[in-house]
């Protein structure tokens, strides 16, 4: 079984596990919402207006880039409170 716990730093919360790092950043001063599941060299491909996905080497999602993410939510309180579901919190 894999460690895991999450924590927010600067604005950015982190899942850790001992394999992987999911990290959200959300940039309130141009309003961009950035998940990345792997870190790793990206080849970017726009899937709509303002959306974008990020895929590695072997074609699987790497990250995704959501621009006007508020404005297109249309709720500026949207990210004030984010609901993990079905992670496994464990103290390292």
């Amino acid at each position: 079984m894999s460690q895991e716990f999450c924590f927010q730093c600067h604005g950015e919360w982190q899942i850790l596990r001992s394999e992987a790092v999911v990290k959200i950043t959300y940039d309130h001063e141009v309003d961009a919402l950035y998940i990345r599941f792997e870190e790793t060299t990206v080849t970017t491909k726009h899937m709509a207006e303002g959306i974008a996905g990020d895929y590695d080497a072997d074609g699987h999602l790497a990250g995704i880039d959501i621009l006007d993410a508020v404005q297109r939510l249309d709720d500026p309180t949207v990210f004030r409170q984010i609901i993990l579901e079905d992670i496994a919190f464990v103290k390292s």
